[in-house]
């Protein structure tokens, strides 16, 4: 299962304000895993509080077509496409221990 992550910019759960945090979109295509598999499920895909909106207005379409259409509404900025490689990057072994 991949961490909550946004899609669109690379910011974590972790790093938003608890009041206004993001939230996982099921779209068209979402398939829910079988129990006890590791791998991530096709159609899920988390975005953070600023791009949850418009993720919500595209769940009705298969996720390829809507995360297409999202990446065109918000191209990727110099800090996001850092965000989104710190967020792909292994964290240090104590961070892994403590959000696992």
């Amino acid at each position: 299962m991949k961490p909550a992550v946004c899609y669109l910019c690379g910011k974590s759960a972790i790093e938003e304000n608890p009041t206004k945090k993001g939230d996982w979109i099921e779209f068209e295509d979402y398939k829910q895993e079988s129990t006890g598999s590791l791998s991530h499920p096709i159609g899920l895909e988390y975005f953070c509080n600023e791009h949850l909106s418009a993720a919500r207005r595209l769940k009705h379409k298969e996720s390829g077509e809507a995360l297409a259409e999202l990446k065109e509404m918000f191209p990727p900025t110099e800090s996001s496409v850092v965000s989104v490689v710190k967020a792909n990057q292994k964290s240090s072994w104590w961070r892994r221990w403590i959000h696992p």
